[in-house]
């Protein structure tokens, strides 16, 4: 097996992180419909998901999505 992983092999590595963080049973339920509840939760999600992006460590010679070509 090779040692680096391409940008297909995080992208699916990833996915499949993806996919089982949202199967995951909330860790809270809110109860109520309030707007502005409903808006904390949110951004707490996204606090908690931004937080483990984070802490994903991309080696530097894995090789970019795109290139950029003058």
């Amino acid at each position: 097996m090779r040692d680096q992983l391409t940008r297909r092999g995080w992208v699916a590595t990833l996915a499949g992180s993806a996919t089982a963080m949202a199967q995951a049973p909330p860790a809270q339920e809110a109860a109520s419909d309030h707007p502005e509840a409903l808006l904390k939760q949110a951004r707490d999600q996204l606090q908690k998901n931004f937080e483990a992006l984070r802490r994903v460590r991309i080696p530097g010679p894995t090789e970019p999505a795109f290139v950029f070509r003058a």
